[in-house]
């Protein structure tokens, strides 16, 4: 008989393992997203989060070290200027328009996860408070104001940011108030326009 190659299934179980592994973080990653812009910061448990990803409560800690540790990672994917950057500076105002007047889908915003719930769930913890301020420094507002030309650029990039989130949040306020009816065009129209005068350097 011919030696068996232990290395290989070593290899397989290896290889098994670390898919398994990693479905079980992605499981508890994509639970945290959904709970952490549901309920505020220090409303979620460990054990809700494990529940939720149906696995133990040890694993949790086990793959993200803490619950901070695990936030942190959810925050991270939660501002990114992909949109509103897709075009340089210069398509900003149209591009952010764009994407804030479009069609608004309340079900997906109230039941599932989206990154300014998370903001305004978070925003006031004393611990995840200052992790939500740094990513959404670094990567919403820094990228913006380093695309942007002229002088007092990080001013006018949270002037952009602040129309951008404000914006977004008045809008699905808004949603279901039947009496406050609106026309689409003229309101992408003149959001792009108010964009625009912080984006533009001219007026610096």
């Amino acid at each position: 008989m011919g030696k068996v190659d232990k290395s290989a299934g070593m290899t397989e179980r290896s290889r098994a393992g670390a898919r398994s592994a990693a479905s079980t973080r992605a499981r508890i990653f994509d639970a945290a997203k959904v709970l952490f812009s549901q309920g505020t910061y220090d409303g979620v448990g460990v054990r809700e989060i494990a529940t939720a990803a149906e696995v133990d409560a040890a694993l949790v800690i086990r793959y993200f070290g803490s619950k901070e540790a695990l936030f942190e990672a959810v925050i991270s994917t939660a501002f990114d200027t992909d949109d509103v950057l897709q075009h340089g500076i210069k398509g900003l105002p149209s591009d952010a328009a764009e994407m804030l007047t479009s069609e608004l889908d309340q079900h997906d915003w109230f039941s599932g996860y989206d990154p300014l719930r998370l903001l305004l769930y978070s925003i006031g913890s004393t611990a995840a408070g200052p992790i939500v301020s740094r990513h959404l420094r670094d990567r919403f507002v820094a990228p913006i104001a380093g695309a942007l030309s002229g002088r007092h650029r990080n001013e006018r990039a949270m002037l952009l940011a602040g129309s951008i989130v404000g914006f977004a949040l008045v809008r699905i306020a808004l949603a279901s108030a039947e009496d406050f009816p609106f026309q689409h065009q003229p309101l992408k129209m003149l959001l792009a326009k108010t964009l625009k005068a912080s984006a533009d350097s001219a007026g610096d």
